[in-house]
């Protein structure tokens, strides 16, 4: 299932390609160190989602690119949609994790060609960041969103700008600089609840305000917002928002090509289907 944004964030690959991420270098193929007995138990789980920051907004030319990956010695398939969050993954290993592309020889032997890897740190629920750059390669970064970093009734803002800005968020106050995130604690009795919202960037001349309103919550909610540059006024910002849910997960399976039928119908909006 896929959880569609109101604002398009193709934008976003600007500051993200220009900061720390791990990008692919190939994938050595070691097998994992041996373990003792006493550590041969099952491994906690990766569960993750991935968002694609494309640099384009979605159209009928752009509408994601699929990404294969391994678990439990079997290959699955997952389309990216720009600007979506895809629904959940299980991984189970070496948090030197890779996706690939599959390529079959004329004798029917697989070769996996590593697109992107990825050092996933602990396990736990995780978002994986995706931008592309104009040859293609592919670059990945990290958050983890458990409930252990990211707790019930907690708004998490990160800045994907190089601009500074100012945010309040209920009560609290906190400046972000390009790439910094807060979180806001958010303290409430009530089933369903408003929140102040405030925010202002500096364009480097003046200060100004891009949101003003009360939002909506639930009780138990975890949200992300996400900053980056205006598409429409790059010398402004703009937002997206998440809503971090624990869906529940049955099993990994592999989506359809992204030019089948069944797929476009299920997850593209009809004016990019044609």
């Amino acid at each position: 299932m896929f959880f569609s944004v109101s604002r398009s964030a193709f934008v976003v690959w600007l500051i993200l390609t220009s900061a720390s991420f791990v990008v692919g270098q190939g994938f050595n193929g070691e097998p994992p160190p041996m373990r003792s007995e006493a550590e041969e138990e099952e491994p906690e789980p990766y569960l993750m989602n991935i968002l694609y920051l494309s640099k384009e907004p979605m159209s009928k030319t752009n509408l994601g690119f699929p990404l294969h990956f391994r678990n439990n010695e079997k290959d699955f398939r997952i389309n990216t949609i720009p600007g979506s969050l895809t629904r959940t993954i299980r991984y189970q290993g070496n948090p030197n994790f890779f996706f690939f592309k599959p390529e079959t020889s004329a004798e029917g032997e697989i070769t996996r060609i590593p697109l992107v890897n990825i050092n996933l740190g602990k396990p736990g629920r995780k978002i994986i960041f995706l931008t592309r750059d104009e040859k293609q390669r592919i670059s990945a970064r990290v958050m983890h969103v458990g409930r252990e970093t990211l707790p019930e009734n907690t708004v998490r803002v990160m800045n994907f700008s190089q601009q500074s800005a100012v945010i309040r968020v209920d009560e609290e106050d906190a400046r972000l600089n390009s790439m910094d995130a807060e979180d806001f604690r958010i303290k409430s009795d009530k089933p369903r609840f408003r929140v102040r919202l405030a925010m202002a960037g500096h364009d480097g001349e003046s200060t100004y305000v891009f949101e003003n309103k009360k939002m909506a919550m639930a009780q138990g909610a975890r949200e992300l917002i996400l900053l980056y540059p205006n598409p429409r006024e790059p010398q402004k910002l703009t937002y997206s928002l998440f809503p971090i849910r624990d869906e529940p997960f049955q099993s990994n399976y592999s989506d359809a090509e992204i030019s089948d039928e069944g797929y476009r119908d299920a997850y593209v909006p009809s004016r990019y289907r044609n």
